[in-house]
């Protein structure tokens, strides 16, 4: 029979143990989120198919443009399934076959058959309270109606531009996402969104305030991470006795990290292999 004690300290332990995997769950999520670009919830008017004015600035997508009717910025990108290509310029019309002509937007399927999913014409700036600022693009073909989704990503240190396709949003909806990450989709010409308060020393002069969500998110981070190791370090020392390293919170975690990041290398270098051998086929 195992004693009340002992049964409210397993009990207790794996308790924090419970809470500690979600905190590590936090954590990680966080840290994707400090790392990556946050959706633009901001307002911005169109000027063309690939500008927009907002209160933060314009954002200006011509120096991504190849103006090349034949051979799009960005050329047979793979959705997530590596099924589907799509290709997509930010501002020229282009065509690849004579289903995708003067569009801004092509997909190519397996089997050989294009599909245009907009036109330059047609580009609207939304901001949806998901994905933040995109353009829509929009065009009928065949009956149905499909439209493009592009999200625009700011990263000011993001010389090359990433697209990335998700692809369909369900099979049938005509709905078709990716992300565009650029420098170029970040607002050039102004001051970013602030809150402004006044300088005590003088009055005159206005003090610019901004903190964007992945600041937030890592400041979280930064407090919770030594609440983290220095709580977890004291519990294993006092609840069991723990020495040393065997203090250090999910240790066998820890101890599995070299061979996850080794396993996900490998995934996304076969991945990439493998996308690059579809392209030469």
């Amino acid at each position: 029979m195992i004693p009340s004690g002992q049964k409210f300290l397993n009990v207790d332990i794996s308790l924090f143990r419970a809470n500690y995997a979600a905190l590590f769950i936090t954590l990680f999520s966080s840290m994707q989120c400090c790392l990556g670009a946050d959706p633009q919830q901001i307002q911005c008017t169109l000027i063309d198919s690939c500008s927009c004015q907002s209160d933060q600035g314009k954002i200006d997508l011509s120096p991504l443009d190849t103006k090349d009717a034949s051979n799009p910025a960005f050329f047979n990108q793979y959705d997530e399934a590596y099924v589907d290509q799509y290709s997509f310029n930010p501002c020229s019309k282009f065509t690849l076959d004579a289903s995708c002509t003067d569009v801004a937007v092509c997909q190519s399927q397996q089997g050989g058959a294009f599909y245009p999913l907009g036109t330059q014409d047609s580009a609207q700036f939304i901001t949806d309270p998901t994905k933040g600022l995109e353009i829509q693009y929009s065009q009928d073909w065949l009956s149905v109606t499909r439209t493009s989704h592009v999200q625009l990503l700011c990263d000011e240190a993001a010389d090359t531009p990433i697209l990335d396709v998700s692809g369909e949003d369900s099979p049938g909806s005509a709905n078709y996402y990716m992300s565009l990450t650029s420098k170029y989709c970040c607002p050039q010409g102004s001051a970013p969104p602030a809150s402004s308060t006044h300088n005590p020393d003088d009055p005159s002069v206005t003090v610019a305030v901004s903190i964007s969500v992945g600041t937030i998110l890592c400041i979280i981070l930064i407090v919770l991470l030594p609440l983290y190791v220095i709580g977890g370090m004291a519990i294993k020392r006092q609840r069991q006795g723990a020495r040393g390293v065997e203090m250090v919170p999910n240790i066998e975690f820890w101890k599995s990290v070299p061979g996850l990041v080794k396993d996900g290398t490998m995934f996304v270098v076969g991945k990439v292999t493998r996308k690059g051998e579809y392209q030469r086929m």
